[in-house]
């Protein structure tokens, strides 16, 4: 989740890069997959319960350069209007840590950069995605839940959805479902060419992967 990572995905040809929005403590979006820095940063504690103006200062961890930092919302969707890259963007607070201004926060930062029709949202919450359709109906969705009747409905009921699945839980009989419920499906996260192959052969809209090559 660096700049310097989504930069050599564009050189490696990728067209569509995947990221992960988290909020800070004055409800700040920015690119982190963890809802603690420990991990991945030289920080501690949980994102939401530390400001911008402190994790702008923090370093990722890298084996290859010490200067990578956390970037914002802004930073990252305006490498990806540069660079030509449809960023899918997977909301990692829950509903509840979500309020009405970070929404809106979240869609003026996709306009203000031409986005709204060139991103994916995506999410475990319906609660999540449903508001987010309810203010914006041009950015496609990928539902990031099991292909089950509920959520095939649901997927359907938001207009401009596929289903996002974790190809280690999707079956075959999963994928003839989907298709029956008029959608298409995508699979996360696949680092072997053989094992993506066979999902194309079977219909996948894309392939989400770690591996660059």
């Amino acid at each position: 989740n660096s700049l310097a990572a989504f930069n050599a995905s564009k050189e490696f040809g990728f067209k569509i890069v995947e990221t992960d929005l988290q909020l800070t403590k004055d409800n700040q979006w920015v690119i982190l997959h963890d809802n603690t820095l420990d991990r991945t940063t030289n920080g501690k504690g949980n994102v939401e319960n530390n400001y911008l103006k402190d994790i702008e200062l923090l370093k990722l961890k890298s084996n290859d350069n010490e200067n990578l930092t956390v970037p914002t919302l802004d930073e990252f969707l305006r490498l990806c209007s540069m660079d030509g890259l449809m960023p899918i963007l997977d909301i990692k607070p829950n509903e509840k840590q979500i309020t009405s201004k970070d929404y809106i926060a979240l869609l003026s930062s996709l306009d203000k950069f031409h986005m709204i029709e060139k991103s994916i949202f995506c999410s475990y919450s319906k609660k999540v995605l449903t508001e987010l359709r309810k203010r914006d109906n041009a950015t496609t969705i990928a539902v990031m839940m099991k292909p089950s009747q509920d959520n095939l409905d649901f997927a359907r009921g938001l207009d401009n959805a596929f289903m996002y699945c974790n190809f280690k839980d999707l079956t075959d009989d999963d994928i003839i479902l989907i298709g029956k419920n008029n959608l298409k499906f995508a699979i996360w996260t696949v680092n072997d060419e053989k094992t993506a192959e066979s999902f194309l052969k079977k219909g996948t809209i894309l392939v989400a992967t770690d591996i660059l090559h």
